[in-house]
């Protein structure tokens, strides 16, 4: 039998944090790699990123800071640290606000040893994938026992295997055999009970799944398991599939996994009694969870578990603070109407409108994603509402150009390589400078839909920076050398479509842009572009016959790389550019993660045309800034 292990620290602020060593096989530390983005780079800084955030938030009392508990929610989140601490901020405040569902999980209970050896669920063991594999036989839950009787046990099950590392990484396979399921087992869940077990299963537990097979669902409890399923996650319902009949599900055993009782040789007792072991094995570590505390005053007034809403779209994450700069301080009073009172309850505002807002299923609602928003609108909130859901829209409505936007693959490095963006730092007025040079990219290699991509990662890493929400950006474009097939690659659709997501879906203000050295042949291309953009927008833009002339008329010199008479080296603005991007990769390809009904969305309802050039005539011109 395996030692027993003590229970976790929940001191927030640890004079010493553990060091974590991956120690599973390499069969997990590759899919670790390949589905999660984790190697030991990231994991360190994720792990420090979260343990400095916990330290730090307020209404967090006590909490363990282990490696094996934050990995839980890192993992689950891909480690997008700024949505795992969401996660573990749902899964706190669900545990607190029903503890008589989610605490004092302990095995020894007799209504706990009870349910158990009626074996409504079973741990099979691990498939040829890693995964574990869990049988539910719905039919042993007893009628008579409570919703929230059910609810602990399962609870303590989630607890228990999730302090296994396997299991984070591979999440897990399950089959549910509804035979002999009666209509008591169904029949006493209400719809609120529905909710709260659902928001464990889908919302506030940290739990991967891979594909949940069930058979055999009578009619008696047909419509209770669609209410249920109706409050789960897209994601989770895409993973169900039922089937009439046992057959058809005996199928997805894999041999060496598959019960006696479906045809196979795995015997369930002894399948059982290596579930007990583990029961046994984090006793202490499960029963450890109840003292951590939080501010439950507070998460309490924020979210209703048992409400109209029940998805991602109701998180509550970071509170407002001012940035650290003075100078984007001051631009942030004297431009964007920006102060303490305000930024609150504009947030507050934007939060009750995504919960509220049929078409949203799922969205970021930290406080640094709500801010680009905020602070593009001047903190107008339902000016701020609209322009997101002109985000969401344009993101799934072009997939091709904002989805797996994965800063890591290889095309990347050679774009950033070729020197065709380089960031050029800040310029007096706090604003990031951007040179963007055509002729340094290779056409023939990159198409239209690779620079749109390009152009998106250096957008979204560019307005994670709250200092880049503030002041906003400068843009050099040097079209000196640049051929005609650099403008003959864009479609007319193109252009005014990725311009109308820039200016009036991403949340980004461009304050100047210096076009120097534009040939004859793009004139005509430009003032296309040109027309597509609102007259605040083409007010800014200046043009330039030579590098000459536009070092002369701006103060931006000191900013150009040595080639240009400035003073930076090209190589250390690649470098940060790299640096950036590395930085924010699991930020941004979470992004993904952000779902909208379109069919709710008020943004086309009103459309006669659902193609992607119909895009164009939805977006009307915003009062950009």
């Amino acid at each position: 039998m395996a030692p027993l292990l003590t229970s976790y620290s929940v001191d927030k602020c640890p004079k010493v944090y553990d060091e974590y060593k991956f120690t599973l096989s390499e069969l997990y530390r590759e899919m670790a790699k390949q589905e999660l983005r984790e190697d030991d780079a990231v994991r360190e800084k994720a792990l420090s990123e979260m343990r400095d955030w916990i330290a730090e938030n307020p209404y967090i009392f006590k909490c363990r800071t282990d490696a094996k508990f934050l990995l839980r929610f890192l993992r689950y989140r891909q480690f997008s640290v700024p949505m795992a601490c969401e996660a573990l901020e749902r899964y706190l405040t669900l545990r607190e606000l029903y503890p008589s569902w989610f605490k004092n999980l302990d095995y020894t209970d007799p209504i706990m040893k009870d349910i158990f050896h009626n074996g409504p669920f079973i741990f099979l063991g691990w498939d040829s994938t890693g995964r574990l594999v869990g049988l539910s036989r719905f039919g042993r839950f007893d009628g008579r026992n409570s919703p929230s009787q059910d609810a602990r046990f399962m609870a303590m099950l989630m607890e228990t295997l999730l302090e296994v590392e396997e299991f984070q990484i591979g999440g897990c396979h399950i089959l549910i055999d509804f035979q002999d399921s009666t209509a008591n087992i169904f029949e006493k869940w209400s719809i609120s009970d529905l909710k709260i077990m659902m928001e464990a299963y889908s919302h506030a537990y940290p739990l991967r799944y891979s594909d949940i097979h069930s058979a055999a669902l009578p009619k008696c409890g047909t419509s209770i398991v669609d209410t249920f399923l109706s409050f789960a996650n897209p994601k989770m319902r895409e993973k169900i599939s039922c089937f009439s009949t046992v057959g058809e599900l005996e199928k997805y055993f894999e041999p060496s996994l598959k019960p006696a009782l479906y045809g196979g040789s795995l015997d369930l007792d002894n399948a059982n009694r290596s579930l007990w072991k583990l029961f046994e094995e984090y006793h202490e570590v499960v029963l450890g969870l109840d003292r951590m505390e939080i501010d439950l005053d507070y998460y309490s007034s924020r979210w209703n578990f048992e409400g109209n809403m029940s998805t991602d779209r109701k998180l509550e994450c970071y509170q407002y603070q001012p940035v650290s700069s003075s100078l984007h301080r001051q631009i942030a009073r004297d431009e964007l109407r920006e102060d303490q009172a305000n930024a609150e309850q504009a947030l507050q505002q934007m939060r009750e409108w995504i919960a509220k807002n049929p078409a949203i299923k799922t969205c970021r609602t930290d406080a640094n994603f709500l801010l680009r928003f905020l602070r593009v609108r001047k903190f107008s909130h339902m000016g701020a509402c609209e322009t997101l859901e002109r985000y969401l829209v344009s993101r799934q409505r072009f997939p091709a150009w904002y989805s797996k936007l994965d800063t890591a693959v290889p095309w990347v490095k050679v774009m950033i390589d070729s020197e065709f963006v380089i960031p050029l730092g800040r310029d007096d007025s706090g604003r990031t400078v951007y040179l963007i040079r055509y002729a340094n990219l290779d056409i023939d290699r990159f198409d239209v839909t690779e620079q749109i991509r390009f152009f998106t990662m250096l957008i979204e890493s560019f307005s994670a920076d709250e200092l880049n929400q503030i002041a906003g950006i400068v843009c050099i474009l040097d079209d000196t050398n640049i051929p005609m097939r650099a403008f003959a690659q864009w479609s007319l659709t193109d252009i005014k479509n990725f311009i109308d997501c820039v200016t009036n879906a991403f949340p980004i203000r461009v304050k100047e842009v210096h076009v120097v050295n534009l040939p004859l042949f793009g004139a005509t291309v430009g003032e296309w572009i040109m027309s597509c953009c609102s007259e605040k927008l083409r007010s800014r833009l200046k043009c330039y016959r030579s590098v000459e002339e536009f070092v002369t008329k701006t103060n931006l010199l000191s900013l150009l790389p040595k080639e240009y008479g400035g003073k930076q080296k090209t190589e250390d603005l690649k470098r940060q550019l790299k640096d950036t991007l590395d930085n924010y990769r699991n930020d941004i390809l979470a992004l993904d993660e952000m779902k909208l009904d379109e069919k709710q969305s008020t943004l086309l309802k009103h459309q006669s045309n659902s193609t992607e050039a119909g895009m164009i005539g939805s977006f009307r011109k915003l009062d950009v800034d």
